[in-house]
């Protein structure tokens, strides 16, 4: 038997109810399908970043991250800029980069589409050294993921973080957040989403002009401040409307810095710890396969 392809496959086994059981059902079908795979289950965070470091010196064809948008995040930073083309299996509660580039949540599915897709660019976003490939965001949606406990993810999935909206919404006292466009403007708000991807904490699409497969940054500057307000964005989300223009401040850009105190950010779904920020694309994109 001729072997097609030598795969890494980093896996979270918590990203999921079954994602162990899941993640060893899909080595068994690519290696059905003559490939050889390596899996390796992460044990803590970082470890896929770690791991994927680690590949660029071995002898493998291809990396699958499987697991969350949070585990492909990782991998991300730990292989970029190296040339091994990197696929992803979703096993995570969210899973909004499968959304948007149409990967079935059906493991076998997804498993499919990895070997007859094609390889494609797809670009990053950085802030502060840390690339990510959906999105990056500052106030009251990071300061929800900050607080998600990760105990309670582990046992209720994306209602976790609903459970942390509900606290988060009567304590946020809604910080003020200036937003530079790299262009010598400002914009003063309450929040703010960088896009890379159309898809928002789900099926809900926030900027219908991002693209993985394009040069640029869609930003979303939240405006008026409140508890009212997250109501109206919320609503306005939920029946798929674009935010009004006297809520909101969209422009394109390939660079934006954020300031502000006291104000939480997340990439990619994780919380992280960096403010100010100056977000930007990726110098190069990155290879991937994606579904025909």
């Amino acid at each position: 038997m001729t072997i097609d392809r030598r795969i890494l496959m980093i896996a979270n086994p918590v990203a999921g109810s079954q994602a162990r059981a899941l993640a060893e059902g899909a080595r068994q079908y690519l290696q059905n399908r003559n490939c050889s795979v390596t899996l390796y289950f992460t044990r803590a965070a970082g470890d896929a970043e770690r791991r994927a470091r680690q590949c660029q010196d071995e002898d493998y064809t291809l990396i699958v991250a499987a697991g969350g948008d949070g585990t492909l995040n990782e991998v991300v930073n730990g292989m970029y800029p190296g040339g091994i083309p990197l696929a992803f299996l979703p096993l995570g509660t969210t899973n909004v980069f499968a959304l948007e580039v149409g990967i079935s949540f059906d493991v076998y599915k997804a498993c499919e589409q990895i070997l007859t897709g094609l390889e494609a660019p797809v670009f990053l976003g950085c802030i502060d050294g840390r690339l990510f490939t959906l999105m990056a965001s500052a106030g009251f949606d990071a300061e929800v993921v900050r607080r998600v406990d990760g105990r309670w993810k582990a046992r209720l999935g994306k209602f976790a973080y609903v459970y942390s909206a509900l606290r988060a919404y009567w304590r946020y006292p809604f910080p003020q957040i200036l937003v530079n466009d790299g262009n010598g403007q400002s914009v003063s708000g309450y929040g703010v989403v960088v896009s890379n991807a159309r898809y928002y904490g789900g099926r809900f699409v926030l900027s219908p002009s991002a693209s993985l497969r394009k040069s640029s940054l869609e930003v979303c500057v939240l405006t008026r401040p409140g508890r009212f307000a997250l109501l109206l964005y919320s609503f306005f989300l939920l029946i798929r409307k674009p935010f009004p223009r006297s809520m909101s401040h969209f422009f394109t850009t390939g660079e934006v810095r954020i300031d502000g105190e006291g104000v939480a950010v997340q990439v990619d779904g994780d919380d992280v710890s960096c403010f100010p920020a100056k977000i930007s694309l990726a110098s190069n994109p990155i290879t991937m396969i994606l579904p025909r």
